[in-house]
Parts: C-alpha cells; sequence; structure tokens
C-alpha cells in the first residue's frame, strides 16, 4: 500500500510538474525566415509571471548573407549551421496583459556558420574560399505581442546590438589582392540592427 501511494504521487507530481511546463507557453516562428531564406526556427516563450518571461530559439541556418567583395550584398548564400538565442522579456502592464503589451527583450544569441566554395570578389580578381563564421551578439530589442484569436498569437520588435564575429577563410583555388595559397583570420565587433516578425501559438 505504501509503494502504491508512493507511485501515486509520483504520477500526479509529473502530471502537475508537465502542466506547470506548458500552461502559459508561446510555440512560435518567424515565417520570412522560413519561406523567403529557408531557414526553419522554432521559438518557445514561458511566461514566469505578470511581467517576466524567457524565451529560447533555435534557428537551422541553410542560407546566410555575406559580403562578397563586390560592393554590394551579393545575396543569400547556401551554407550549413545554426542560431541559437536566449532572452528575458520584460512587460510594460500599465494599459496592457501579458502578452499583449509592450515589451523590451535582452537577448543573447551564438551563430555557427559553415559557407563552402564561397566566391571572394574583389576587383576583378575571384579567390574560392571555405568559410566558417563564429558569432556572439548581445541585443536589446523592443516589442509587442497581439492577440489574433483566443490562441493564435503575433508580435513584432525592433532593436539594435552588437555582435563579435570570428572569420574563418580556407584557400581553395584562384587569386586575390588580399592573399594567395593562404588563409585568413579576421576578428571584429560591428553593431546589428532588428525588425522581426513572428507568429505563433499561445497554449494557456
Amino acid at each position: 500500500m505504501k509503494n502504491r501511494i508512493i507511485l501515486l504521487f509520483l504520477i500526479l507530481n509529473s502530471v502537475v510538474a508537465k502542466s506547470q511546463i506548458w500552461d502559459s507557453l508561446i510555440i512560435k516562428t518567424h515565417p520570412l525566415r522560413d519561406i523567403v531564406t529557408f531557414n526553419p526556427n522554432i521559438a518557445f516563450e514561458k511566461m514566469l509571471g505578470k511581467k517576466i518571461s524567457v524565451e529560447i530559439e533555435f534557428t537551422y541556418k541553410n542560407k546566410d548573407d555575406e559580403w562578397g567583395g563586390k560592393g554590394i550584398m551579393d545575396g543569400y548564400k547556401k551554407c550549413f549551421g545554426y542560431r541559437t538565442s536566449v532572452g528575458l522579456k520584460k512587460y510594460f502592464t500599465k494599459f496592457k496583459t501579458i502578452p499583449t503589451s509592450w515589451y523590451v527583450l535582452g537577448q543573447i544569441e551564438y551563430r555557427n556558420i559553415y559557407l563552402p566554395n564561397f566566391i571572394f570578389d574583389k576587383n576583378g580578381q575571384q579567390t574560392f574560399e571555405n568559410i566558417n563564421k563564429y558569432i556572439f551578439n548581445v541585443n536589446v530589442l523592443f516589442g509587442k505581442g497581439f492577440l489574433i484569436s483566443e490562441h493564435i498569437f503575433s508580435e513584432i520588435n525592433f532593436g539594435v546590438g552588437i555582435y563579435s564575429e570570428n572569420w574563418q577563410a580556407k584557400y581553395l583555388s584562384g587569386s586575390s589582392i588580399d592573399f594567395v595559397n593562404g588563409d585568413r583570420n579576421i576578428k571584429e565587433f560591428n553593431p546589428d540592427f532588428f525588425i522581426n516578425w513572428d507568429i505563433g501559438y499561445l497554449i494557456k
């Protein structure tokens, strides 16, 4: 009998824990990343109270924009890699309730991207390279959520960040004024700017 009571307690405890995890949870995605750049992504936002939530996001990178040396962006290049981020949201709930009020999001993210056989073109000289990029971002975003229906949720946000990039290029072939038959390793800090739109499902 005692063992049965313990087993029942463990089962009930597991059910309660799971319900707490799934309650007040938003599962969402960035449609433009899914459709335009074919970078599938998913994010989970868990509301921890009336003003705070935590958010994690994962993106599988199929394409990435990279500077081609022509003075303009070459466009999106085929790549392999991922992007992951974690953030903490503070909602301003004076006039609206979470998650449909304005908020500020502090976010850190990491990107690991591999660009095979990338063509670097500078002053008519082309070099073929394999590129590895390791990027660490710290971002601050402002945004607002909207309930389209009882469970369908959408939000927009915008903001700025700064990123540290370790950019390693492995020479394959071609000629370049930057290097011939050698490798490059570039480290730099740059600002970043964001405008995001996502849509999701609210579990409550």
